[in-house]
């Protein structure tokens, strides 16, 4: 099953995704935090799939995940993206730096600590 979740800019908040209406764009949305829902267009918000993994605790990871390992910390690449040999696939980045690795058990050992869009100030060095 496909899953996402969702990064609303115009409250700058991580929502569940409950619903997507694709002949009117409108993705209804809930705030895990407060129990708020609301419908948001497509171009409100940033959509973040699930990659079908959970980290070495359990946790879902989503592209745009800040997983962090013994070495590194790596960022979740949207799904398609291409690694440095070229494969098409679940990529990471270290601190998001461009340069795609595959996803591998090392990476999936590894912690999600935040995101890219709540926590950006994680991949300051």
């Amino acid at each position: 099953m496909i899953k996402f979740r969702a990064y609303d800019k115009h409250r700058k908040v991580m929502c569940d995704v409950l619903n997507i209406n694709f002949d009117s764009d409108i993705i209804h949305i809930k705030n895990p935090k407060t129990n708020e829902y609301w419908g948001r267009e497509l171009k409100e918000l940033n959509m973040l799939q699930f990659i079908g993994q959970n980290d070495s605790k359990g946790a879902k990871i989503y592209e745009g995940d800040i997983i962090e390992t013994s070495q590194y910390r790596w960022v979740v690449e949207p799904i398609g993206s291409r690694d440095r040999d070229g494969q098409i696939g679940i990529c990471v980045s270290v601190n998001g730096n461009g340069e795609n690795w595959p996803v591998d058990e090392s990476i999936l050992s590894g912690t999600v600590i935040g995101n890219i869009f709540v926590n950006p100030e994680l991949l300051e060095n």
